[in-house]
């Protein structure tokens, strides 16, 4: 499986300078590659439950900012950085959002991203919609009778 994004487009998306992933695919030949797409399958993982994982072109944007913002930090923490500094701590955070949405989009109750459900489910929306909880019948009463039948049949 190929990752999500090629090297070239990290460098554009990614906050690391591009000099600095070009010195990164130079010392480290083959790294950035590996990591981008074990990170492709680490965002597959928990979502292939319920989403159509791993995504076809096009994939989602979203999905692309999660890639790149958790192979940022891997990648910082490669080269080295200082993740006590103010920036440490922003691509520390970027990463740990990118992580958290995925955590909530892999939720199926509550799950907040609009990505492409599996071919398996009848609905080719991630959002779940509510139905009418009752019915009606052609007397208002009709629904004392039925009732009553019920319990005189042991049925609930």
């Amino acid at each position: 499986m190929a990752g999500y994004l090629t090297v070239a487009e990290f460098a554009v998306r990614s906050v690391m300078p591009s000099e600095d992933v070009r010195a990164l695919v130079t010392a480290e030949p083959g790294f950035v590659e590996a990591l981008l797409e074990d990170l492709s399958d680490e965002i597959d993982t928990p979502l292939r439950k319920r989403y159509r994982a791993p995504f076809e072109a096009p994939v989602p944007r979203i999905v692309k900012r999660w890639l790149t913002r958790m192979a940022t930090l891997e990648c910082y923490e490669k080269r080295g950085f200082d993740p006590e500094s103010k920036e440490g701590q922003l691509i520390v955070n970027a990463d740990a959002a990118a992580r958290a949405d995925i955590q909530k989009a892999a939720d199926s109750n509550q799950g907040l991203f609009e990505l492409p459900l599996r071919a398996d489910g009848t609905d080719t929306s991630g959002i779940v919609k509510g139905a009418p909880l009752g019915y009606s019948e052609p007397s208002p009463y009709t629904w004392l009778d039925r009732q009553r039948e019920a319990v005189r049949n042991g049925c609930r």
